[in-house]
């Protein structure tokens, strides 16, 4: 009898565990379905983009580093810090909460220096902020948060990743929780014990001279071109529709 009641709970659970990731997938494809209607109807609903071919960095402000602007990019160099960061003014940027950020992101291969690049989310002080990219010297994506100035990464992923080379990188922001994509594709998801849409967005590098082109934010499932969630593997379109963003 025990047996057959531990079995029975048993069962159960995989039942539940079953319909959470039918659930799951149902509400990616509304979201994908919902984004599909807004681009059929027209709608763009970027509310900022920036690929710094004036040579003005925007809205961006510098925060520690010493990011300069060269070919349409912005570079950035710690100097004599460790950390180069430059965030948005948050003025340019309408109230939001559920919202992603878009950037292309190279990670340069320089000797002496580190090799990352990050987006920055839920940005209060160069102290006590999140981020989100890539660990290109360690083959790393990575999620995490600075906590009293000390970058914590606190999700991982393995996968080789070319220094040196462009990666569109995506940071979606709901509630709490942070998905990270790359290419289109998603690489990284983490829930925060506590929420992460009332600080500012930025760029980042740690010890490393990264360049960042083609910054968007947008809205989170409100409309958008089908290159943000890229399901075909058809890079061509990707780059494409990234390109009409800006």
């Amino acid at each position: 009898y025990k047996r057959q009641a531990e079995a029975s709970r048993l069962a159960s659970e995989a039942e539940i565990a079953r319909q959470a990731l039918v659930d799951a997938e149902q509400t990616l494809q509304e979201a994908i379905a919902a984004e599909q209607a807004a681009i059929e109807q027209g709608n763009m609903p970027t509310v900022y983009s920036e690929n710094f071919n004036n040579q003005d960095d925007g809205a961006f402000e510098t925060v520690t580093g010493s990011p300069q602007l060269l070919a349409g990019q912005l570079h950035l160099d710690p100097g004599q810090d460790s950390l180069a960061m430059s965030v948005l003014d948050d003025s340019e940027l309408p109230q939001r909460s559920a919202t992603r950020m878009y950037a292309t992101i190279r990670a340069d291969a320089i000797s002496g220096v580190d090799q990352n690049g990050f987006i920055v989310f839920d940005y209060q002080s160069p102290g006590d902020f999140k981020y989100a990219g890539a660990r290109a010297g360690s083959d790393q994506w990575v999620v995490g948060e600075a906590v009293d100035g000390q970058m914590l990464d606190v999700a991982t992923m393995d996968e080789a990743i070319a220094q040196g080379s462009a990666y569109g990188l995506q940071a979606w922001i709901q509630d709490n929780t942070l998905t990270l994509l790359v290419e289109g594709q998603q690489k990284l998801q983490h829930t925060f014990d506590e929420p992460i849409d009332d600080g500012q967005f930025g760029s980042a590098s740690q010890n490393a001279r990264t360049r960042f082109d083609q910054v968007a934010v947008m809205p989170l499932h409100a409309g958008s071109d089908d290159a943000l969630i890229d399901n075909t593997g058809d890079p061509a379109a990707h780059d494409a529709a990234i390109d009409e963003l800006f």
